[in-house]
């Protein structure tokens, strides 16, 4: 952390770099990191005009990064009762990466926990685009059953 209390981004790339998992996924969520998704918000900001500007998933408030990978709770209600604990909600999404962890795990637990978030962050992005882009229908228990981490 830098003296101001916020998480450097060298503390967060460095490691998520180093988990062992598929480029595409590391890049999708280095893109979120960096606020770099075609989310509405980012969209208002490029000109482009839309319906609404509320999140597709819980549709109670203005779709954000922050509010789409942190806050809505159609994603991470659901996820702390899918892993069976609460989770800190930090106002930064590095913030949030760089703290979920657990610190009874070892380092490699904490590996495994880190590449659970990552998970979870690319398959809600997916399931977001399915209701936006082919009507497809709001199920928190379909995001978590495609985060499942596979061998």
């Amino acid at each position: 952390m830098n003296r101001e209390g916020n998480t450097d981004r060298s503390e967060v790339f460095q490691p998520l770099w180093n988990l062992k998992l598929v480029p595409s996924a590391l890049i999708h969520v280095w893109r979120v990191m960096l606020d770099r998704l075609s989310i509405t918000i980012n969209l208002v900001r490029r000109g482009v005009q839309l319906e609404t500007y509320i999140c597709p998933l819980c549709k109670k408030t203005n779709e954000t990064i922050q509010h789409l990978f942190i806050n809505c709770v159609v994603v991470w209600d659901a996820c702390e009762r899918w892993i069976g604990t609460a989770i800190i909600r930090h106002y930064s999404i590095l913030s949030h990466y760089h703290h979920f962890c657990l610190p009874m795990l070892t380092k490699n637990g904490n590996h495994l926990w880190k590449i659970m978030w990552v998970t979870i962050v690319t398959k809600t992005w997916a399931h977001r685009n399915k209701v936006v882009f082919r009507n497809g229908i709001v199920d928190n228990v379909e995001i978590f059953s495609l985060a499942h981490i596979r061998r």
